[in-house]
Parts: structure tokens; sequence; C-alpha cells
């Protein structure tokens, strides 16, 4: 293709579709031969917007910033594009360290695109980086009433910026006012059960996911994580399985609900059944959660060996993940750790497939 490409082009160096083409081929070859093939189309047809931008992208991907920031200007001063041109400006200059002016670039994207609440994002976390916590939240409550049609995703943002910071109660009340004013967002809702969990308020919490499945009763995420919560509280146990199998049925083989089921299993003392759903979803998704899980029931199974292997072979890959160390150090007693080198490991895949929804889950 590059050589009947190149051959055609000698012939007919004029034809701007056929260069466009090459250039687009040569994006998955050599970026730095393709950046040159666009600077010939670009000075072709100048304030080209597309080539501007492909210019933009080419030369980040390159790490060259200033030239980057130097298509990037021509093309807002095209007034064509401009959220995401500013957009890429703003990463651009965070990348550089410029954080005001970053913040400036953010701010100017307007609500007009896809980019507003992206950028009110970014925007809330430099300010978090910068330690302006209350700068960043007036910023939010500014925005909510500029547009108060976008208010209950800002309300969001405002609520994730203090749960980050562990402003629990704070995080808490922002989504309890969002909710007088949003009360069918079901968003708001997960997300006030997740921030009940860290406040360790967990009737609250509870309330929360059962009225979420009352507005919406086949909300399989909903489901699962009350089902998840009741069987780790050890409370309500066949209410647990009835909540984890509605689930399953309306996502079938997804891993996270698989790992509830199993969870739930074992809680109510069915080692075997636990087993199988347990490992069905470590082998789909080895991600540290399930592999606590996996390797506690293979413990309880008396599988002392197989159970530490599933679970230092998680901490090689997540060092210090509490869920492995809690469960470590829970069952064993003293703590031991095995030479991974003179065991030969299950089978299991070397990386995740797809990544599961969490318990709770975040909206």
């Amino acid at each position: 293709a590059f050589v009947r490409l190149e051959n055609t082009l000698a012939i007919y160096p004029n034809n701007q579709r056929l260069r466009l083409q090459y250039a687009r081929l040569l994006l998955k070859k050599d970026i730095s031969q393709a950046r040159k093939q666009f600077e010939l189309l670009l000075a072709a047809t100048p304030n080209n917007p597309d080539l501007l931008m492909s210019l933009a992208l080419i030369n980040k991907e390159l790490n060259d910033d200033q030239q980057a920031e130097h298509y990037l200007k021509l093309l807002l001063d095209s007034g064509v594009r401009n959220n995401e041109t500013l957009f890429h400006l703003a990463k651009l200059a965070e990348h550089r360290g410029r954080i005001d002016e970053a913040i400036g670039y953010y701010k100017a994207i307007d609500a007009t695109g896809n980019n507003f609440i992206p950028a009110s994002h970014r925007i809330t976390q430099l300010y978090a980086s910068q330690a302006k916590i209350s700068t960043a939240q007036a910023f939010l409550q500014q925005r909510r009433q500029e547009h108060p049609d976008l208010s209950f995703r800002l309300y969001l943002l405002e609520a994730e910026l203090l749960l980050n910071e562990k402003m629990l109660d704070a995080s808490h009340d922002t989504l309890s006012e969002a909710l007088k004013d949003h009360p069918d967002q079901e968003n708001l809702l997960f997300m006030r059960a997740l921030v009940n969990e860290k406040r360790g308020r967990m009737k609250l919490m509870e309330a929360d996911f059962r009225l979420i499945i009352k507005k919406t009763p086949n909300n399989a995420t909903a489901l699962n994580a009350l089902g998840y919560v009741l069987a780790n509280r050890s409370e309500n146990l066949d209410e647990a399985y009835l909540l984890v199998n509605r689930a399953l049925k309306l996502k079938p083989n997804d891993p996270a609900i698989l790992d509830s089921l199993g969870w739930v299993e074992y809680r109510r003392g069915n080692l075997s059944n636990a087993s199988k759903l347990l490992k069905q979803a470590h082998d789909q998704y080895p991600e540290p959660e399930i592999a606590a899980h996996f390797g506690e029931v293979l413990w309880q199974q008396k599988q002392h060996e197989k159970a530490q292997i599933i679970w230092q072979q998680s901490l090689e890959k997540n060092p210090g993940n509490p869920f492995i160390e809690e469960t470590m150090q829970r069952l064993l007693v003293p703590p031991t750790r095995l030479p991974l080198d003179n065991i030969t490991p299950p089978d299991m895949p070397a990386t995740p497939h797809h990544s599961p929804s969490q318990k709770p889950q975040q909206p």
C-alpha cells in the first residue's frame, strides 16, 4: 500500500486527496513522516481547521509542545472548533506546568458542546491540587446558577471534590441539597450511598439503594450493590442472594456480579458454589477484591497454598492493596509468604478482559 501510494504521488504530486490518504496511513507507521505530509497539505490549503488540528495533535504526540501550541492558536484564531481547541490548549498548558493558564482556557469553554462538564471537572481538580477547595466550590456554585440545566452534574462534581478531600459530611450535605432540586436523579442517590458507606452510615446507604431499586426495579448495578452490602454485613442473606441473582439475570456473566454472588454463597456457607462462581469471576477479571474473595474461599476449603498464590500474584500487580492485605492478615497467623518462583501458579489471564463495576459503583 505504501509503495503504491508513493509511486502514484510521484506522478500526481498535487493530488491533495491522495496525499491526505498517504498522510493518514503514515500515522500508523511513521508519525514524523506523517507530520511532513500534513505540513505539505497545510501549505496548499492554509488555515484548514482539520489540518491544523491534525498537526497540533501530531506535534503533541511527538512531544513538540511549542509547535502543538502554535497550531492550536492558529486554529483558535480561525474561530472554528473553539471548544475543542481550548480544551487541547488547556491540556497542553497543564502538561507544561502552567496551571493558571490551563484554568483560563478551561473556563473559556462554553456550554454548547461536550467539553463543558469535563472542563469544569478539570478546573476543580486543578484548584484542589493547589489546596483551593473553597475556590473550587465557589466556582461550581456559580456555574450552577449560570447553567441550571446542568446543575445536577455540577452538584456531582462538587460532591466528588469533597469526597476526594475526605470532607464526607459536606459531600453528603451537597448531595442531599441536590436531591431536593433533582429527586429523580439516580446518580445523585448512588453517589450519596457511596458517601454514606465511607461515613459508616450503612442504613442510610441501604435506604438509598432501595430507593433506586424502587424507582427502577431492573437496575442491575443497584441490585448487585445492595445484595453485596447485605452479604458483607451478614444480614438478610436470603434477600442478598435474591437481589444478586436478579442482577445476574439482567447482566449474565458480569464478573462483578459473579463476585457478589460468590461472596453471598460464601456467607451462606455454600463453599463449593462460592468457589465456582468466584473462579469464574477471577478468570474474567483478576482484580484485587475478587482475588481476595476467591483466595478466602479457597482457604476455607483447605486449599491454603493455592489461596496464597492467588493473593501474592494479585499483590505483585497491586502492591499494598488493602483488600488483599486485610484478608491475608486476618487469615494467616502469622502472615507468611510463599516463594513464588518455586510454585507452579494456577491458570489465570495475564491482564483483565474488562473492568467490572465496583460495589457500590461510583456514578
